[in-house]
């Protein structure tokens, strides 16, 4: 396993994220990444953390603390990436490792995931980190315009 250093997303680190967010299949660019930071920053709900070995981003984990009406508190990972050179190095087990943490410390119960169907290798990926497939499901998007 790779020794890595996980800390707090800043904005210098938009041009990785924005990287590595294209190599998810999610092309953004660093302005954009940048908005998108300060916009999680402020809803005190969101957090971004970055994978380092030196001063490379190797990875990034987006976590967002929500609250179901049915259950509860639940902390959800909204993204999850590796730089493509680094998978299989053990870096997102201890970004998963690292919001298990945070869950523990926020007495937070359950987290939950998202990934698409075709990524097959994630799936496995997940299901050895212990994380329990619940449900497939299909996501509808309604592209809202100007009025």
């Amino acid at each position: 396993m790779l020794s890595i250093k996980i800390r707090e997303a800043c904005f210098e680190d938009a041009v990785a994220i924005a990287r590595l967010s294209a190599q998810l299949g999610y092309p953004a660019n660093e302005i954009d990444i940048q908005k998108n930071l300060k916009t999680i920053e402020k809803t005190k709900r969101g957090n971004v953390f970055v994978a380092c070995e030196g001063t490379t981003v190797t990875g990034w984990i987006y976590l967002f603390q929500q609250t179901e009406l049915s259950f509860g508190e639940y902390m959800e990972v909204m993204g999850l990436v590796i730089d493509e050179q680094y998978r299989n190095k053990g870096i997102g087990a201890q970004l998963i490792d690292y919001t298990i943490t945070i869950c523990k410390n926020e007495n937070i119960k359950q987290l939950i995931l998202r990934s698409r169907v075709t990524r097959k290798e994630a799936h496995r990926f997940y299901k050895n980190l212990g994380f329990s497939e619940i449900k497939e499901q299909k996501v509808f998007s309604f592209q809202v315009e100007k009025g």
